[in-house]
């Protein structure tokens, strides 16, 4: 069995970030995150997920495992069918992950500039 071996709590700010950053602007990804970790359960099974998000099978498996794969969860077998856990971190985090995608998705105009430098030097 693995472990995870990240200090969630020395890098509070950056894990939100880079969740918010993972997740993106893909509705579907949102609406698969939103889904896991709506209510009580600690468990979601594929199928309840493609009822509640109305995505199809593969969809939602992919982008589950896209979520999983950078840690926003975890995928898991329960009966012989796939299911996505939740993270303990994000759980107690979500409102201030939904914030900081949507922070960031306001001011994103789809290009970056580079940081501004020092001027430069005029010679007379």
């Amino acid at each position: 069995m693995t472990q995870k071996v990240a200090d969630v709590r020395a890098n509070l700010n950056e894990n939100i970030v880079n969740a918010a950053k993972i997740i993106g602007r893909s509705k579907a990804r949102r609406a698969v995150f939103e889904e896991m970790y709506r209510g009580k359960k600690k468990l979601k099974r594929v199928d309840e997920l493609m009822q509640s998000t109305g995505l199809g099978r593969v969809h939602v498996l992919n982008e589950g495992k896209k979520l999983a794969g950078n840690g926003i969860g975890a995928q898991v077998k329960v009966d012989g069918r796939t299911a996505y856990e939740k993270d303990e971190f994000f759980v107690h985090h979500n409102d201030n992950l939904v914030g900081e995608e949507k922070s960031s998705s306001e001011g994103a105009t789809g290009r970056e500039r580079a940081a501004p430098g020092a001027p430069p030097c005029s010679e007379k």
